[in-house]
């Protein structure tokens, strides 16, 4: 049986976590690779991989068409020349069957269908496509009940300029994380996402960095609703939040609240604490004020760009 060390050759990262492995196949391995690590080693352990393109189409179609990843359920896509094609290769491949986590870069709306009548998409937990600017709609995936197993759906820096669907679909119940950081929905997705009558679990959610002035007037009506009642993690990046009156926010569960990369002073701070007495932490900028000599120990001055690509 191979040890983790033993893959060194084909990977850049390998993780242990439950004795099931977490490898990230190297930058540049291609398919004679490929073939090479299916050969010489047992791959029987690996839970979770993450492909660069290097490997191309035919090393993606040998691993997921290979028998010997007994224990796979979670796989990211990264780097290919054609998307579209990587994604053909994963939904046509018998181990599709069995991926309960899909990661995917690069996407264009082709995605749309494949997902929308993928059988293996009903056992879909985590869904997440980063860095796709020709993404724009995912419509039919998000008004079909195969949406029902997701339990966290992540689309950042993508073109998507449309999520109603989504939060009108009943199936849409088990949501639990929700991020659509640097996209370009308009005002009504953000309205429709703030009196949806069916995400009653979302625990988390993320709609940082958005410049048009509609839609951040839409985030802060979404602040004064009490439709989203148990929110615990609240991230709201760069969205010009500086003055907001934050005595009229009512998520009485909320325990994290992100607000770098907006203009907060020292005293709207303690307002925010203030205002919101079930926070256990809020992450902001250095002021531009002086700290005070002693802080809330619940404040976390992070002067880190966020990234959500």
């Amino acid at each position: 049986m191979s040890a983790p060390s033993d893959l060194a050759p084909w990977a850049s990262d390998v993780k242990v976590k439950s004795k099931k492995w977490i490898v990230t196949l190297r930058r540049g391995l291609d398919l004679n690779g490929v073939l090479n690590l299916l050969k010489t080693q047992d791959v029987s352990s690996i839970r979770c991989l993450r492909v660069p393109g290097s490997v191309g189409i035919s090393g993606l179609r040998a691993l997921l068409t290979s028998n010997r990843f007994a224990s796979l359920d979670s796989i990211a896509l990264q780097g290919f020349a054609d998307e579209d094609d990587a994604v053909d290769a994963l939904f046509d491949a018998p181990a599709a069957a069995k991926l309960r986590v899909v990661k995917l870069w690069g996407v264009s709306d082709a995605i749309d269908i494949r997902l929308a009548r993928g059988d293996f998409v009903d056992r879909l937990r985590q869904l997440e496509i980063r860095s796709s600017p020709e993404l724009t709609s995912l419509d039919r995936f998000f008004g079909s009940k195969r949406i029902a197993a997701l339990r966290y759906l992540v689309i950042n820096n993508t073109g998507l300029a449309e999520a109603r669907r989504l939060f009108d679909n009943q199936a849409s119940a088990g949501l639990e994380t929700l991020s659509l950081a640097r996209c370009e929905y308009g005002p009504d997705t953000v309205r429709t996402l703030a009196s949806s009558r069916h995400l009653t679990r979302l625990r988390k959610l993320n709609l940082s960095y958005h410049r048009d002035g509609a839609v951040l007037r839409a985030i802060r009506e979404l602040l004064r609703t009490r439709g989203l009642g148990q929110l615990e993690q609240l991230t709201l990046c760069g969205c010009q939040l500086e003055g907001f009156d934050w005595s009229v926010l009512v998520f009485p569960k909320l325990r994290r609240l992100d607000l770098r990369d907006n203009v907060v002073e020292v005293e709207e701070m303690t307002d925010i604490l203030a205002a919101v007495p079930s926070l256990q932490t809020l992450i902001v900028n250095s002021p531009e004020s002086a700290l005070p000599s002693r802080l809330d120990r619940r404040i976390v001055i992070d002067d880190r760009r966020p990234r959500f690509g």
